[in-house]
């Protein structure tokens, strides 16, 4: 899924991605450290971060973009590792950057978006993040990949991005079934008047429901046998 575009090759400065590093913790990191060193998991694809082509060709994405990270940003973007931790206040770009770091993980380093996934605490987070991400994706098919994103693409980039980013609760609901074997009722039952849509059931919060539906109601009125 990932895409062929080479704004380097198409300048004269490069060709396609360069092979993958050696494994090793942490490896590559252009910013000194005289901490000892922490050995984490290490991923052969994140490495590539630390190339300086692979670093060039996303800033130079970046850029065609308007895309303007501050010095710290890039660290977050440009991180080989695979666990990274951002600390900053509220509003000083931590959504936006983590955007820009899903761009150049999947069109650059060609991993799908759906091996990837953003998790968020809120309904409103959570769909204000998927609009941005699916409109970066769309800047750089057009302006990157010269296509036309149509109002069907477009609807597939939403699609796509509704996979990616969802709710703690929501991801929780899904895998209970999964992890919870037999007839057990659970607390994250979607319980209502009718089916729920796909949008309930992604960004389902049980923990902010204010009313309780008729179906609830009578659930919650029922007998409970406490031996069982």
């Amino acid at each position: 899924m990932g895409s062929h575009f080479d704004p380097l090759q198409q300048r004269g400065q490069g060709t396609g991605l360069p092979p993958s590093t050696q494994s090793g913790g942490g490896a590559g990191f252009p910013w000194g450290s005289t901490a000892l060193p922490v050995y984490l998991p290490a991923s052969q694809t994140l490495q590539q971060l630390a190339l300086t082509e692979v670093r060039a060709r996303a800033r130079l994405c970046l850029d065609l973009l308007d895309a303007a990270p501050t010095v710290d940003q890039w660290k977050m973007i440009l991180s080989p590792s695979t666990s990274t931790c951002v600390i900053a206040g509220a509003g000083s770009g931590k959504s936006t950057t983590l955007i820009l770091r899903l761009l150049v993980l999947h069109k650059l380093l060609g991993i799908p978006l759906n091996e990837t996934h953003v998790f968020s605490f809120t309904k409103a987070s959570t769909e204000d993040f998927q609009d941005k991400l699916a409109s970066q994706l769309a800047s750089w098919e057009e302006r990157l990949e010269r296509r036309q994103v149509t109002g069907q693409r477009w609807e597939e980039l939403k699609k796509a991005t509704r996979r990616v980013v969802s709710t703690f609760h929501s991801v929780i609901a899904r895998l209970r079934p999964a992890v919870i074997m037999g007839d057990f009722p659970g607390i994250f039952d979607l319980l209502g008047d009718r089916p729920p849509g796909e949008d309930e059931v992604t960004n389902f919060n049980p923990f902010l429901l204010a009313k309780l539906s008729a179906q609830q109601r009578d659930t919650n009125s029922q007998p409970k046998n406490l031996s069982q």
